[in-house]
């Protein structure tokens, strides 16, 4: 992607329209700024891009990525890592055991309708543990000073677009992601990871929004800080190639092209249009 077309000032205005720059400390206002089938101008993220390209048509239907208890979960660790001090305005450990009374299911439902979600309290004991494993390792102490949770807007074309960087070091060309998983694997199994969730569109586009928008020397490497959610809590670095940094600019690119051309003629077509000739897989 050329950088050129990120577009940045340094006297920022957080509003829809005018929001271009790196903000730290946004926190929730962060999420709450996304496009929407009923506000198209909003910023778009790399996770509605992944989830746009699969189907416009479920998109702008409202068929979106529901939050799962892990999702939940994951947040909860990045906040615990990141902004501990913002923890208590978006988490609650549960006061009940389970909700299948009503009293327990009403409270739960109060909860959410503030914006805060319910953990049991195994499980945040349990995140709890992975934020001591990830702030007090080798790895997060070598990197030296950095900034948490640096909310990143910029513009492509007429399309603006949001990242959050998780770690930002103050030295060094490298951009770092916190990902919680249930198992690590191989390197292969890391790739097909990377692959089926799109991180790296995610990797190639927090690399030009940052580069776009610091007005420093660019930055040209992405790491990934996985880490299991189960004891003893294994990590793993893993920083993408060039190659799969080019792969993954090529794939949000042309993500953000069909974003715009359907904004642009209101049509969100689905998957597969018209009909689609198979032939027979390798295998049989």
């Amino acid at each position: 992607m050329n950088t050129e077309n990120l577009q940045s000032t340094k006297n920022m205005n957080i509003s829809q329209e005018t929001m271009i720059g790196l903000v730290p400390n946004l926190g929730n206002e962060y999420y709450a700024l996304t496009a929407t089938p009923e506000n198209l101008n909003a910023p778009v993220s790399k996770s509605l891009l992944w989830q746009f390209n699969k189907s416009p048509y479920k998109w702008q239907s409202g068929i979106g990525v529901k939050q799962t208890e892990n999702m939940i979960f994951g947040s909860l660790v990045h906040a615990l890592c990141f902004t501990p001090t913002k923890v208590d305005e978006q988490f609650t450990i549960s006061k009940y055991d389970d909700f299948r009374t009503k009293e327990a299911r009403e409270w739960k439902v109060e909860m959410q309708s503030k914006g805060i979600e319910v953990v049991r309290e195994v499980d945040w004991h349990r995140a709890e543990d992975i934020k001591d494993t990830v702030m007090e390792s080798q790895y997060v102490f070598g990197l030296g000073a950095c900034d948490y949770e640096v909310a990143a807007f910029g513009k492509i074309g007429e399309t603006l677009i949001k990242g959050m960087l998780d770690i930002l070091p103050h030295s060094g060309n490298t951009i770092v992601d916190l990902k919680v998983t249930a198992s690590i694997g191989d390197e292969n199994d890391m790739k097909r990871l990377i692959t089926s969730f799109g991180y790296h569109w995610q990797a190639a586009l927090y690399l030009d929004l940052y580069n776009g928008l610091s007005g420093k020397e660019p930055r040209t490497h992405f790491e990934f800080l996985f880490i299991e959610d189960s004891y003893p809590h294994e990590m793993a670095v893993i920083r993408l190639s060039d190659e799969f940094i080019q792969k993954g600019r090529e794939g949000y690119m042309n993500a953000v092209a069909k974003w715009q051309s359907a904004v642009s003629s209101k049509k969100f077509s689905p998957k597969h249009q018209g009909v689609v000739e198979l032939d027979p897989p390798a295998w049989a």
